[in-house]
């Protein structure tokens, strides 16, 4: 079996509180060697019909469709220390009869970049775990629009620290892994309302072939604090509550999927996952969540190499 491989698994940042609920491609408990490099583009198509309250209980309140593009880029300093930088495109739609505020909700596509997100990871331990904790910031890459079902961001700064980690399932099953990510978010507060959060995502993968695996996936997300949608609250929340619930909602998601991943030649990787969300409090439900992507891998130094020697003054022979 080949080493495992990175899946940029995108959730499109266009429902409502808060838009990182999982990232399987951010899992990647295995680094690549010391001076490799990856840049990752993928597309996400995610259709929102439901909205959570307190209670679980799901509330039809129109429509939401979402369009997302991540690029990311990602070097291996040496075989345990690694960074990335990604910045997502998100453009939504919101199509129903309560929308919030315009022109957000007014039934045309609205997009805009989302927020930059730098991460540090260190390969702490190998074998028979592999353990990679790391750190990152979260930032928006400029103010954006936060009110409405439409939105394509929270808008907030944070900071999360948390660990990767995986097993390749041998001897029991050479060709199957498990590997996830448990993350603490320390968010923003709004008018110094407490609303950080937690987030636990899990792969478990098979190799049908050395360049074909199917996988499943297992995402959730715990806020801890934050206003809670409750039908007979909500009318006690003051204006500034209101205009501020998409960023503060104590969401609960939990969501579930599977995909496919293909290693097209030894650099170029592809993959498709789907997602929906099974439950969930004080957020919009994912009724239905695609993705695809690709992932090369890549060499600097080898580059760098090549155009050096192409620039290179060619010598005539001598007599």
């Amino acid at each position: 079996m080949q080493g495992l491989r990175k899946h940029g698994f995108v959730v499109a940042a266009a429902f409502g509180c808060h838009l990182a609920m999982a990232s399987l491609g951010s899992a990647q408990a295995w680094l690549p060697p010391k001076g490799e490099a990856w840049f990752s583009l993928s597309y996400g198509n995610t259709l929102v019909k439901d909205h959570y309250f307190y209670d679980g209980e799901r509330v039809k309140e129109g429509e939401i469709r979402s369009h997302s593009a991540l690029v990311e880029l990602g070097y291996s300093i040496t075989d345990r220390l690694g960074v990335k930088v990604n910045l997502p495109y998100v453009a939504a739609k919101y199509d129903g009869v309560n929308p919030h505020m315009y022109p957000v909700d007014d039934g045309s596509t609205h997009g805009t970049f989302n927020d930059f997100r730098l991460e540090v990871r260190y390969n702490a331990l190998r074998s028979p775990i592999v353990l990679t904790p790391f750190v990152a910031g979260v930032l928006p890459s400029h103010h954006y629009e936060y009110f409405g079902h439409a939105i394509t961001g929270a808008d907030l700064k944070q900071f999360i620290v948390g660990t990767s980690f995986g097993r390749r399932l041998d001897p029991f099953l050479s060709r199957a892994y498990v590997q996830g990510r448990y993350s603490y978010a320390f968010v923003e507060k709004i008018e110094g309302i407490f609303h950080d959060r937690s987030n636990l995502d899990l792969q478990i993968g098979y190799f049908v072939t050395p360049s074909l695996q199917l996988f499943a996936l297992g995402v959730g997300q715990k806020s801890h604090g934050g206003l809670v949608f409750d039908r007979k609250e909500i009318p006690t929340w003051t204006a500034s509550d209101f205009h501020h619930h998409s960023q503060l909602g104590r969401t609960d998601l939990l969501g579930v999927g599977g995909g496919v991943d293909f290693l097209a030649t030894s650099a170029l990787d592809v993959y498709a996952s789907f997602m929906t969300t099974v439950a969930g409090r004080n957020d919009h439900a994912i009724n239905a969540q695609f993705t695809l992507g690709l992932t090369i891998g890549f060499s600097p130094r080898q580059i760098l190499r090549k155009m050096s020697r192409s620039d290179a003054p060619s010598v005539a022979p001598g007599p």
